[in-house]
């Protein structure tokens, strides 16, 4: 049976009285303000993360988030990881000692969730992977769209579980030019401090924008440690500091061409615990295994760079009133995990072509086309002490240090509307089907229903999706391919994808003009999943799929719109279902079969002893709530609610975290002087410290701590 959790007295009246100032502020009089948007323009913002041609939030075919620009000024969002502790359905996690996050109970990292920028990729292409923490300059973006849900069928093998779009700049800008500066103090040290910009000029038919930011961060100020031993060390900058740079951009030209571009460079720097790579010449399966080799701290800190750029072109061609033709072409190059210390290192570049073309007429929308992308990869830094890394296709493959890997897919989707006055009816069926050199082929279906009104909405949808296996799964002969088939490997030919089935249903409700109401539940199975196992032969991990798992849950939010007052309340409940209690364990060294996955491996002899999902908790509720006192002075409180969770403590058992209760307070003053900004910003105010847990695997780290009470001033000046 699972534990009760405490919130002590003081926590628990302050979320409380957070809570329940929802409604009865609601009543208060409204002012104007320069920023807000009314609730029936949050219901019909334009999205374009859900379909090749941009359609409103309430018809899409998806369960959406979308973050305004005030929705983070007024939660005084620092990066990705304040935003997604917003959203429904998503917490935070990690992976050995930096930051990622799940998406409604399952692990988001590698390849399972798609991050874009302006719809350039931002997740690498070794294993579709993103670090968060002071990674963009959120302060200053337009806005994030999320789909809480798979995005295959318009993205691929790297959308399976969620879709995040960071839109730096509205549609039609206006000229002008926005400079910010942050600065964030911790307890005892700096916690951030960055510059940043947003600019956007109209140069006769053609419209330019840019986006630029630099900075330096902290992931912890915190004592941290290792499970199963007696080693701890100090989160100071050698081991959590991180940096960022990066710079976005794009040029319109006469509405019918733009040209994008991103690079990005992000430094992590941590003290390493996985010791599968380690250069000493201890190479017991033990020591491999639970990563209980020990350097000392100062020997094992690392910096891992993570570089990216990207660019695409795309022209429409309008023929006639109803008919367009889309060709795009874009590049992406991808140099994760470089380190500063001699390792085996690949780079990725990727080229892909796509072609489509978007039919509509009376309320019918007909989008089909086809891509191909080659993902060319190469090492370009070999490993001294694994002097044969190499890379192949196959397993008879002699292997080589490059590799081209290609990638074809047709994809369609149609949209008929259906007038039911005083209702809008939207029957949408898609389809992508992928053929790769390497894990061969897929197909993927969607199908959904969704109904409009002015105080209703309604969507009823079903969708497949899938994780394909990248180079550093499948083609790199250090996690790729197990060169002893023979030894707790299911497959003799690489790894397969990844598949996973979704049913999601939707309520909305306008209560009020300013009172919007949301419901949603879900249900997802995951099948085939990739995993790392390990070779006690060469002794090394390899990738493997075996494990299943199966979550369910219910999302809700509430939001008030008005120009005085600004409420949010959402609230998120997760459970597993299980394919197998007698087999759960996929992550298993001993164990070749596979079973459920991402849960607690605490078991007696063999059986498991307690069934709860590693590092999310199952319920999960974020509040805001922003007064609005002047045109120019807003006063905003939040709080996040977590309940209890569980994760690794070594030795196949797990440990509970206790349920947390984190507030956050802030103040802007927008035209303090004309075009000047200021905001005040506590977050973590009773230095909680958020408690990061491994969703996944037992890599040896314990619980990560994450930065406590930080004080943060933001600077702005538009031009």
């Amino acid at each position: 049976m699972k534990e009760e959790f405490q919130i002590p007295y003081t926590k628990a009246l302050l979320l409380a009285i957070l809570v329940f100032l929802t409604f009865p502020l609601a009543r208060t009089q409204d002012i104007d303000t320069l920023f807000n948007l009314s609730l029936e323009e949050l219901m019909n913002i334009q999205v374009s993360i859900t379909s090749k041609n941009p359609e409103k939030t309430s018809e899409a075919a998806s369960i959406l988030t979308v973050i305004t620009r005030q929705d983070i000024e007024d939660n005084h969002c620092r990066d990705l990881v304040d935003v997604l502790n917003m959203v429904p359905g998503m917490n935070i996690a990690k992976d050995d000692d930096y930051t990622t996050f799940t998406s409604r109970g399952l692990y988001g990292f590698e390849g399972r969730t798609l991050i874009m920028i302006d719809g350039l990729q931002l997740s690498d292409l070794y294993f579709g992977s993103f670090v968060m923490g002071n990674e963009l300059p959120v302060h200053l973006v337009e806005r994030i769209e999320i789909i809480r849900g798979p995005g295959s069928v318009m993205y691929g093998g790297t959308a399976e579980l969620a879709v995040i779009n960071i839109v730096t700049h509205a549609n039609k800008q206006k000229d002008g030019l926005t400079v910010v500066a942050r600065s964030g103090w911790l307890p005892s040290t700096y916690g951030h401090y960055d510059l940043g910009f947003s600019a956007a000029r109209k140069v006769g038919g053609t419209e330019l924008t840019l986006l630029g930011f630099a900075g330096k961060a902290r992931r912890s100020d915190a004592m941290a440690a290792y499970i199963g031993d007696n080693a701890t060390f100090l989160h100071n900058e050698a081991s959590a500091g991180l940096s960022t740079a990066n710079l976005t951009g794009s040029a319109k030209i006469k509405n019918n061409t733009e040209l994008k571009f991103v690079f990005s460079q992000y430094k992590n720097k941590q003290v390493r615990r996985f010791s599968v790579d380690t250069l000493t010449d201890d190479v017991s399966a033990t020591d491999r295994i639970y990563g209980s080799i020990e350097e000392g701290t100062a020997a094992r800190k690392v910096v891992y760079t993570y570089s990216t750029i990207g660019a695409e072109l795309k022209h429409v061609f309008q023929a006639g009133s109803k008919f367009q033709l889309v060709p795009v072409f874009s590049y992406h190059y991808s140099f994760p995990y470089k380190r500063d210390v001699v390792r085996e290192e690949v780079v990725t570049q990727r080229i892909k072509p796509i072609l489509y073309g978007i039919y509509q007429s009376n309320g019918t929308e007909i989008i089909a086309g086809g891509e191909y992308f080659g993902d060319y990869s190469k090492i370009i830094r070999p490993d001294p002490a694994n002097p044969v890394d190499f890379l192949r296709k196959s397993i008879s493959d002699e292997g080589k240090d490059q590799i081209l890997i290609s990638n074809g897919a047709v994809f369609a989707q149609a949209k008929q509307m259906l007038p039911l006055d005083p209702y809008k009816l939207f029957l949408v069926a898609g389809l992508r089907y992928d053929i790769n050199e390497l894990y061969g082929s897929r197909f993927n279906p969607k199908a959904g229903v969704t109904l409009t009104g002015k105080a209703i909405n309604a969507k009823l949808l079903y969708s497949s999706a899938f994780r394909a296996p990248l180079v550093g799964n499948n083609a790199f002969s250090r996690y790729g391919i197990n060169p002893d088939t023979t030894l707790h490997s299911r497959i003799s030919s690489g790894v397969s994808a990844e598949t996973t089935q979704i049913l999601e249903a939707e309520l909305g409700l306008k209560l009020f003009e300013k009172l919007m109401l949301q419901v949603n539940a879900y249900h997802q199975w995951v099948n085939n999943i990739i995993e790392f196992r390990y070779n006690y032969n060469n002794r090394d991990l390899y990738s493997d799929n075996g494990g299943k798992i199966s979550t369910g849950g219910i999302e809700f939010e509430a939001r008030y719109q008005g120009r005085k007052y600004r409420g949010l309340l959402n609230f998120s409940h997760v459970a597993p279902f299980f394919f197998s209690h007698e087999n759960p364990y996929a992550y298993s060294y001993q164990d070749p079969k596979g079973g459920d996955t991402y849960i607690t491996p605490d078991n007696q002899s063999g059986y498991p002893t307690r069934h709860e999902l590693l590092s999310v908790p199952g319920i999960k509720l974020y509040t805001n709530h922003t007064l609005q006192f002047t045109p120019k002075i807003a006063v905003s409180a939040n709080a996040l609610y977590l309940s209890d969770k569980y994760a690794y403590n070594g030795n196949g058992t797990s440990k509970k975290i206790d349920a947390q209760v984190i507030f956050g307070a802030g103040l802007v003053y927008n035209n303090l002087l004309p075009g000047l900004k200021l905001q005040l910003s506590v977050h973590d105010l009773l230095n909680e410290r958020l408690k990061v847990a491994t969703a996944w695997y037992d890599g040896g780290y314990d619980v990560l701590p994450y930065k406590g009470r930080e004080i943060s001033v933001l600077v702005g000046y538009s031009f």
